[in-house]
């Protein structure tokens, strides 16, 4: 035999002696008793979807199912739970723990083989008919991005402990825990300190980067959160979790967008799945760039949305943006009938960085002038949800920053009677309208522009060498007037009311002294 062909035929049975082969089969069970054990009598329940990153195979009459698998050696399996169960819960973070982890060799977040026994059994626990119905909160957290112990206490402080008691149903971390797995568990076990079930999606700065194996790089979030993409449907919606975070080897490097082998799960999970659902994707890098232009492969994953209506969740940017993409008036015969992404608030803001405020806390805005904190999302059917936004640690009525003409001092501003509104959750869409001194309502103009603000924070930060690397960046949501109308030598009152295309009003107002210029 030449050379060249010994040496690939070595190769090859090298390959494939890495291989893992195995035939899953298994259970999906009613738990009624909810020990975590099929005891006699428990059924099994049927049309339940179960799957491995290489397909999706559903249960049959009697909850059974059975999976082929090859692969290198991490194994995840997971059911999508039906939105008339929950399943029982991680007791110090509260994930779900709809999956289970196989692992026969790994030198990172899984330590002992761990392979599949028998049966693989998955127990599901009757939804709480309290909890039965198709309206429900989903809070949204994203970016915690810590760096360190004391960032993981500031997380806490700032924004985990006014959510105690939270009247959400459920929450969802959008990735970048932070600098690196060791902090997932960290983050994980804070968050799970709120009671309600977390489910996390996996963010670029969430990777192993010690390794150049592919099937190594999402170890540390596995071994928290479970597989790196997957599905879950409650009321009227169906949840799909996907890893848009691309790894291209040992380091940090990635790209954005998704895979083949992940559109083909996409697939065939969207089969099982009726057409009249909401669809909601939730991940970490946004499926569209800030231009509206669609990542690697999203064009392909719109070809498999035909007719349905779907919401994008996603974090990453630092930045709060809403995007339109596809409405009835721009809707094709093939692809969604409409598409929003929506751009998360962060935890961290700008990093932690910033001046202490009287807690110790840095004043953290992120780069478009977006305090750091994060959003509450209503669902109510299959309608699109509607999301309020929560700046951390501050009144929930802060809506907006109304920047004055007493704040727009220092040559920010190019007139003293001018005014700057940052309405943070507002986009293209929104009207924004001011009445000073109880006069008529008056129109103020969209603008894309820095805040002035957050550009003097930013400024101060750099200065005092906190993080030289902060930057601000034009936001989207600015509304602004050259000269308000009615404005007045000594004390003003201005409020601002924001509309949104669902009706939907935001009043905040403002009291401030002024300094007419002649005209």
């Amino acid at each position: 035999m030449p050379k060249k062909s010994l040496l690939t035929a070595c190769l090859w049975a090298l390959f494939a002696s890495c291989l893992w082969s195995a035939e899953l089969t298994g259970v999906v069970y009613e738990d009624v008793n909810a020990n975590g054990v099929r005891d006699e009598g428990e059924p099994g329940i049927s049309g339940v979807a179960v799957n491995t990153a290489q397909g999706v195979e559903m249960t049959d009459e009697d909850g059974n199912y059975t999976l082929n698998w090859i692969g290198m050696g991490k194994l995840i399996v997971w059911v999508r739970v039906p939105a008339e169960y929950t399943v029982a819960r991680d007791k110090m973070t509260n994930v779900p723990q709809f999956y289970k982890v196989f692992y026969s060799e790994s030198d990172n977040a899984f330590l002992k083989t761990n392979e599949p026994g028998e049966s693989v059994d998955f127990a599901l626990l009757k939804r709480p008919a309290s909890e039965s119905g198709d309206a429900f909160k989903m809070l949204v957290l994203s970016d915690p991005q810590v760096g360190d112990t004391h960032q993981v206490e500031l997380y806490r402080e700032d924004i985990l402990c006014e959510l105690v008691g939270t009247d959400a149903e459920f929450a969802v971390c959008l990735g970048d825990f932070g600098g690196g797995p060791k902090f997932i568990r960290n983050i994980a076990d804070a968050t799970g300190m709120l009671g309600i079930p977390v489910y996390g999606a996996i963010g670029n700065h969430d990777r192993v980067e010690t390794t150049d194996n592919r099937d190594s790089f999402d170890d540390g979030f596995n071994a928290v959160y479970g597989p790196s993409d997957y599905s879950f449907d409650r009321g009227k919606a169906h949840f799909i979790v996907l890893s848009t975070t691309y790894f291209t080897g040992k380091g940090s490097g990635y790209k954005e967008g998704l895979t083949e082998e992940q559109l083909s799960w996409v697939k065939q999970d969207l089969e099982s799945v009726p057409a009249e659902k909401l669809i909601v994707f939730m991940s970490h890098c946004p499926l569209y760039d800030r231009k509206g232009v669609p990542q690697l492969n999203i064009d392909k994953l719109l070809a498999l949305l035909d007719g349905r209506k779907v919401m994008s969740f996603a974090g990453h940017w630092h930045t709060n943006s809403r995007m339109d993409l596809i409405t009835s008036e721009n809707a094709t015969t093939t692809g969604p009938r409409e598409f929003v992404q929506q751009v998360c608030p962060v935890a961290c803001g700008s990093f932690w960085c910033g001046p202490a405020d009287l807690r110790g806390i840095p004043v953290s805005d992120q780069p478009d002038g977006t305090p750091n904190g994060y959003t509450i999302w209503q669902f109510d059917g299959d309608k699109m949800p509607v999301g309020r936004y929560k700046a951390a640690s501050l009144p929930e009525s802060y809506q907006m920053r109304i920047l004055t003409p007493d704040l727009l001092g220092g040559g920010y501003y190019w007139n003293g009677n001018g005014m700057l509104v940052n309405y943070f959750m507002g986009y293209d869409k929104s009207k924004v309208e001011y009445r000073l001194n109880g006069g008529e309502w008056i129109a103020m103009t969209r603008k894309e522009m820095v805040d002035p603000e957050t550009e003097q924070l930013i400024d101060g930060v750099a200065a005092h060498r906190w993080v030289p690397t902060l930057w601000v960046e034009p936001s989207k949501h600015i509304w602004f007037t050259d000269t308000l109308v009615g404005l007045k030598t000594g004390m003003n009152t201005v409020l601002i009311r924001a509309t949104e295309p669902d009706g939907r009003v935001i009043e905040q107002g403002r009291i401030f002294r002024g300094y007419k210029k002649a005209d």
